[in-house]
């Protein structure tokens, strides 16, 4: 049995459910980062405050939210700063595969398969770079250490199950996450 908190419903709700819909926009439309500010916006000043109790964030501690639960953050991405690696990975990816629909082929050559493959390899390992740099500067700027230790922020990605005791009341979950 889940046990659905508030928190529980806004972040998994809303960064898992809709993160899917600005992700395919970001992937699929050119520099369109500037577009997504409002979303930003609502992301920043309605749902970050109502999930940790916090009515304001600097630059650097929205920059920390967005970092994956692996590295001290919550994972809550900024679409205005992913959109633009969003877009050029898709095409990175996909470009294989683009060229061989425009030539009209009727297979699926092993050869693009493995350059799709090596592709895919190639950008989540960039992504992983920045993600590391950027968790390196934070640290280095908030003093971050304790929250990206191994398995510090394991409990945020656990289902909120009542029968096992990961289910948390408003105020534990921001004390929490306070204390991450």
């Amino acid at each position: 049995r889940i046990s659905v908190s508030p928190e529980f419903v806004s972040t998994h709700g809303c960064f898992n459910g809709l993160s899917s819909k600005w992700t395919y926009l970001s992937r699929t439309i050119p520099n369109i980062s500037d577009l997504f500010q409002p979303l930003e916006n609502a992301i920043r000043y309605k749902c970050l405050p109502a999930l940790t109790g916090r009515s304001a964030f600097t630059e650097q501690e929205r920059d920390l939210l967005a970092l994956p639960t692996r590295l001290g953050g919550l994972g809550i991405p900024n679409p205005t700063k992913s959109a633009n690696f969003m877009f050029d990975s898709s095409q990175q990816i996909t470009g294989p595969l683009t060229a061989l629909i425009l030539q009209q082929h009727q297979t699926y050559p092993s050869r693009v398969e493995n350059e799709q493959t090596t592709a895919v390899n190639k950008v989540k390992a960039q992504r992983r770079r920045k993600q590391n740099a950027e968790a390196a500067l934070l640290r280095k700027n908030l003093s971050m250490d304790c929250g990206s230790e191994k398995g510090a922020s394991s409990w945020l990605g656990v289902l909120p199950l009542t029968e096992h005791g990961f289910n948390l009341h408003k105020g534990a979950f921001r004390d929490a996450l306070s204390l991450r």
